[in-house]
Parts: C-alpha cells; structure tokens; sequence
C-alpha cells in the first residue's frame, strides 16, 4: 500500500490497543488493531475486534453463605403491620436488605486489558494441501488479550485471556 505522507510503497508495523469491561461473569472488549507505516507511523488500516470471555471463579464468601443457610429452611413469611404502629419506610427496609444480605452470585469489577500483536499466515489450503507460494497464503493480523478482573466479595484477581484475529483483505482504509 502507499503511504499518502511518505508517497512511498511501506511495508506495516501493527500497533493494538484493547479495552474491556465486565458484566456479570462475561468479560466483554474490543481490540484496536492498526495497521501504520513503518516509515512516518501514518494509521493506513485498522480493524475493530470484539471479544467475549466467560469468567470462572469459585468465590469462598459465596460458598460460606451458602453453607450457612441450610438447603430445606422455609422462607420467613412478613408479618403483617398492627393497627396504630406505623409501618418502616420502604428505603430503609431495602437498605437493610441490602447490607444484610449474603453474596449468592459472583460479581466482578475492574476489568484490565492489554494485548500483544499477533501476525500469520494461512500456509494450509481447504483440502489440507500445503500452499507454498507466500503470494497466495491469507495473511492474518490479531490480538492475544490478557487481562484480570477483581471478585467484589473476596478482592481475588481472575485472569483471562481471549485471541482475536482478522484476515488482512478484511481491514479498513484509514486514509
């Protein structure tokens, strides 16, 4: 491709950038991957990859809460308010709710990402024959993404990693 500030034929230096954010148990991103000049650093391409990871993690305050409510209690059914006693206002009941209660699902936050380039070529064809001519081999550019999130309830950092990739024809001009 032609570089439109050097006006010369550059080869690419690929650049990537990832951002994650986490909802639930799924850790959910996108890498940035630019493909820029190696002569001026100009952005001639770039792609926008998503990402999704489920998260795994056995919470210990999880289990203890669990542990201490035993599997056959029967709710505790409201009694109803006696005439002349004023009822709780309902903030205050959902707050000590709230604070009250045990952790029963596990919840993440801070969702960290970094991402190393990857670069490839598909050196198979589709009935598995080795292509040896590089004109004819898709060159592939991607992400590894590593990252962690943070379990709200015992503050454990769990690792993730995902791979994104995208063939080089799939790119879009940024120039």
């Amino acid at each position: 491709m032609r570089c439109p500030d050097c006006c010369k034929f550059v080869s690419f230096e690929q650049e990537v950038e990832a951002e994650a954010d986490v909802s639930g148990s799924t850790v959910t991103g996108t890498v940035h991957v630019a493909l820029n000049c190696s002569e001026c650093g100009t952005e001639l391409k770039y792609a926008d990859l998503d990402f999704e990871v489920e998260v795994d993690h056995d919470c210990p305050k999880i289990a203890e809460a669990k542990a201490a409510v035993p599997a056959d209690a029967a709710p505790i059914a409201e009694a109803a308010p006696v005439e002349g006693e004023a009822e709780a206002p309902a903030e205050t009941a959902e707050g000590a709710e709230e604070s009250d209660a045990s952790p029963t699902e596990p919840e993440y936050d801070d969702a960290e990402a970094e991402a190393e380039p990857t670069d490839r070529f598909e050196t198979k064809d589709r009935k598995g024959k080795t292509i040896k001519n590089a004109r004819y081999q898709k060159h592939y550019y991607g992400a590894d993404v590593t990252g962690s999130v943070t379990c709200v309830h015992c503050h454990e950092q769990i690792d993730f990693t995902a791979s994104v990739e995208e063939v080089a024809s799939g790119f879009e001009e940024a120039c």
